[in-house]
């Protein structure tokens, strides 16, 4: 199922502990994966994190994160870049093995 889902990115996003109060995501990339792809997956996990499903069908809650990020990355890249931010000069690197995300997004910076 994931696979399928994921065809058209170069990451694969898992979501693990969905019962617990935080949520963890593992990202594991694909072989041609790019500084973007890293930044797709950040973006897509804090789609997840804001966006907690009211059930627990995370199949369909994965679904609407990847439609989400189809609808609105686009715009991130160009506040990005309204904000000073040269897309050609992203460089995240990309690991080799699959990386758990935690987010600590609800402390204010």
């Amino acid at each position: 199922m994931l696979l399928k889902l994921y065809k058209n990115e170069k990451y694969i996003l898992c979501v693990e502990q969905l019962g617990l109060e935080e949520a963890t995501y593992l990202v594991t990339f694909k072989e041609a994966a790019t500084s973007m792809s890293v930044l797709r997956s950040l973006w897509q996990a804090h789609w997840l994190h804001q966006n907690r499903p009211k059930q627990d069908d995370v199949a369909a809650w994965l679904e609407e994160s990847l439609s989400a990020l189809e609808d609105g990355f686009a715009d991130f890249i160009k506040q990005m870049e309204e904000a000073g931010w040269d897309q050609s000069q992203i460089f995240l690197k990309v690991p080799k093995e699959p990386v758990l995300v935690l987010e600590h997004l609800d402390q204010e910076v």
